[in-house]
């Protein structure tokens, strides 16, 4: 950043409202430069097995490539935020917003329903049936008591 644009935000705002006011201007910047940094990071290594065929590793390629593609990244960030903050022409005239945190936030179930007016049904508490007889095993003897395994007599079908 320029001295003078630094002296002037500076003599215009107090520390917090300076960095609330910086990171109001960098994220946007930050996360567009992102997303294409890392669709070009993707590209990059959809496109680095052809560097084994120059006989060279891939690994380390892709390695300075990136490096190089973040050098990039970082600078546009700067170059950017930099262009951002010149052009303010009145400082006075930003507003630096507060973000509100709720510390403590109850919400009502009944204030976001989905039904239409009408009153709740009393919803019954669902029970859970298990089964209480012991399942019979394919080898076991048939229930039917004729002797043969169950998977030869009953289970056949």
């Amino acid at each position: 950043m320029l001295p003078d644009d630094l002296i002037k935000i500076k003599g215009t705002l107090d520390d917090s409202e300076l960095l609330k006011f910086l990171v109001q201007i960098m994220i946007p910047i930050i996360d567009s430069h992102w997303i294409e940094h890392l669709v070009a990071m993707n590209q990059v290594r959809d496109g680095i097995g052809l560097k084994g065929y120059a006989q060279r590793d891939p690994m380390v390629e892709y390695k300075r490539e990136g490096h190089e593609r973040f050098e990039v990244l970082i600078s546009k960030i700067y170059t950017e935020t930099v262009n951002r903050i010149r052009n303010i022409q009145d400082i006075q005239k930003v507003k630096v917003e507060e973000v509100i945190k709720p510390e403590k936030v109850v919400y009502n179930q009944d204030d976001y329903s989905l039904s239409s007016g009408e009153e709740k049904k009393q919803q019954k508490p669902k029970t859970i049936v298990l089964n209480q007889e012991s399942k019979v095993g394919r080898n076991d003897p048939c229930f039917c008591g004729s002797g043969k395994k169950f998977k030869n007599c009953h289970g056949k079908s």
